[in-house]
């Protein structure tokens, strides 16, 4: 999380991104974010029967929300050719 944030430590000083992060690492991260993401995407948000039996509360406030946006698909980084 340092490396993608500026925040104030103390009053004279500054948490800025590092640059220690690289292509792989940063190619990882973006990787397990689009795995977790398609995991919850596939088990409960995108089905709502799935959902209505496994959380009934949020199966009823889902499907009472008229403008609900629709989830997009999960990605996947591209691998350089």
């Amino acid at each position: 999380m340092s490396a993608l944030y500026v925040d104030a430590v103390p009053p004279d000083q500054w948490n800025r991104p590092t640059k220690e992060i690289t292509q792989p690492i940063a190619r990882a991260f973006l990787q397990d974010a689009a795995n977790d993401y398609s995991l919850q995407h596939s088990q409960r948000y995108a089905d709502l029967e799935i959902m209505k039996h496994a959380d009934l509360e949020l199966f009823n406030a889902l499907t009472q929300w008229s403008d609900r946006p629709e989830l997009p698909r999960p990605e996947w980084p591209e691998y350089p050719s």
